[in-house]
């Protein structure tokens, strides 16, 4: 037992913390977005869903849905860069 090499912890409790902060900094910034935009990138980054039908979901043409990703995630990397966190 004394020559057995020492198992990592099944977790690394650092990590957890940072990315516990990296998910309250992107909710913050997430609230910071207009609502059109934060429905929009919701639908389609958290939920996976194609332009198409986040445009059904949301009554707003194809060309819409574009433009509000678009917008919403250039703010995200605004916001997201000027509190620190870099991709």
């Amino acid at each position: 037992l004394d020559e057995a090499p020492e198992l990592p912890a099944p977790h690394n409790p650092v990590q957890t913390g940072e990315q516990a902060d990296l998910r309250e900094r992107l909710a913050w910034a997430m609230r910071q977005l207009p609502p059109e935009q934060r429905d929009a990138v919701t639908l389609r980054e958290l939920s996976g869903l194609d332009y198409a039908e986040i445009a059904e979901v949301l009554g707003v043409e194809l060309g819409t849905v574009k433009s509000r990703l678009n917008r919403g995630r250039a703010a995200l990397r605004a916001l997201l860069a000027g509190i620190g966190v870099t991709p």
